[in-house]
């Protein structure tokens, strides 16, 4: 018990991410519906496929397991912030998956090149299904790590660190349109959900902190 005290955070996460993996595999694997409802514009027409765009996609596994390490383990003031907007976007994913199942159709079935980077794609696209994409749950959370990196009491006030964070959130975000992963509606509706965790669970909550200390100080 008094280990599990001393790690309740990592307990949490565990139990949670437990609880999503069942969920999610659900939704992929265990229910009978076969009738997805198409995710498709024509602005991801004119967005070319560009292989390259694998790299960052695949960086964020690390980006946001060492986001979670470091509020885990490290600077625990952000890791209820963190985990509560990990929670808001994946149960609004699981909600919109379960009565609104979706997939895309937007991936190649012929590629111009032949590379170690289109090698990777074709490797991803075996293991990973093109249901159940609305919203990017990869867009939403390279977002709420940018925004926890960035954030008050983590690295706000050192500039590369936060400069380097914006510029891998961004090369993520693109690489789920230019590998066609995504449909930029799901980019769109992450980037909503993101904003909406923020406002949520930083700036409020940033706000009522200062709320507190001047009613302190005074």
């Amino acid at each position: 018990m008094k280990l599990l005290k001393k790690h309740k955070e990592v307990v949490m996460v565990l139990l949670y991410g437990i609880f999503y993996m069942i969920s999610f595999s659900y939704l992929e694997q265990g229910r009978t519906q076969t009738a997805y409802y198409i995710i498709h514009t024509q602005i991801d027409e004119w967005i070319p496929f560009c292989e390259l765009f694998v790299v960052p996609y695949l960086l964020w596994f690390a980006y946001v397991g060492i986001t979670l390490f470091y509020v885990t383990f490290i600077n625990k003031d952000q890791f209820y912030k963190f985990v509560r907007s990990l929670v808001f976007g994946t149960i609004t994913f699981i909600i919109i998956s379960a009565v609104y199942p979706n997939m895309q159709d937007l991936r190649p079935t012929v590629f111009e090149r032949d590379n170690i980077f289109v090698g990777v794609v074709r490797i991803l696209y075996m293991t990973d299904t093109p249901t159940n994409v609305f919203p990017s749950l990869h867009v939403y959370m390279s977002l709420i790590a940018n925004m926890t990196i960035c954030d008050e009491g983590a690295f706000k006030k050192n500039g590369r660190i936060c400069c380097i964070s914006q510029l891998l959130c961004i090369s993520i975000i693109l690489s789920t349109m230019f590998i066609k992963q995504h449909s930029v509606i799901d980019v769109g509706m992450g980037i909503v959900m993101a904003y909406m965790a923020y406002a949520r669970f930083y700036k409020q909550e940033q706000a009522m902190n200062r709320k507190w200390i001047e009613i302190w100080n005074n």
